[in-house]
């Protein structure tokens, strides 16, 4: 009797996008921290990429339109298998206002609310591009930097933007760890707290890639630093306290 060959499924694969918006057109927005961080994270998922544990990382860094972040999501969703992960690290400028947050693409061109409503992506947008996402696992860590001067910010805010990533953990049920920056124009030492805190993380990490855990411990990260500019949200679900 000949017995058939035994085929092996196919490792699951951790699919990264590193979405790094910066070289704004309007200059307040200006920053190259979102790009900083998202080159550091990518090239710390690239180093963790194993035969039998594939990591494939994507780049969408520098000059970024929302009409790219959707057409790389497109890209991934056909690549990409149910059993498979995916981590999104999105960073740039952001607002929350309405109820909602929104991160400006770098052709937004001023830091005002009709522009800010018009360019930007806010989460719903967001929602509906992870809605073709097949894979049903995964983290997402989003980092926002103010967009707009800091006296235009209240408690009320700070409140709302709690609200939001909440309600975005809660309808896509994917674990997220965000964070809200403050900081000046011309403030660009290096890759944002967020991105800082995930890759330290990551090297001195070993386990679930995209786990809860992984939220947890660059939770764990970002509180040990003395900003005040931070704002830390880890939605109940995904870990927090």
């Amino acid at each position: 009797m000949v017995r058939a060959p035994t085929v092996q499924a196919a490792p699951a694969t951790v699919h990264v996008l590193a979405v790094g918006i910066g070289d704004y057109d309007y200059r307040r927005l200006a920053t190259g921290r979102p790009a900083q961080g998202a080159e550091r994270l990518a090239a710390v998922f690239e180093q963790l990429h194993q035969q039998d544990r594939p990591v494939l990382v994507h780049r969408l860094i520098g000059p970024v339109k929302v009409k790219a972040i959707r057409a790389k999501f497109g890209e991934l969703a056909k690549g990409m298998a149910a059993g498979d992960s995916f981590v999104l690290y999105l960073a740039g400028r952001g607002w929350t206002m309405k109820g909602g947050h929104y991160w400006l693409p770098s052709n937004s061109p001023s830091d005002r609310y009709r522009h800010i409503e018009e360019y930007g992506l806010d989460q719903d947008g967001l929602l509906a591009l992870l809605a073709e996402i097949p894979a049903t696992r995964g983290l997402l860590f989003l980092e926002s930097y103010r967009a707009r001067p800091p006296y235009l910010r209240a408690v009320k805010g700070v409140l709302t933007e709690r609200a939001v990533w909440e309600r975005l953990r809660r309808t896509s049920g994917r674990p997220l760890l965000a964070v809200n920056a403050d900081f000046e124009l011309g403030d660009d030492q290096g890759p944002g707290a967020l991105a800082a805190a995930l890759a330290e993380t990551l090297e001195g990490l070993a386990g679930d890639l995209e786990g809860v855990s992984l939220a947890a411990a660059c939770e764990e990260q970002l509180r040990t630093r003395k900003d005040d500019g931070l704002r830390i949200h880890l939605p109940t679900g995904a870990g927090g306290r």
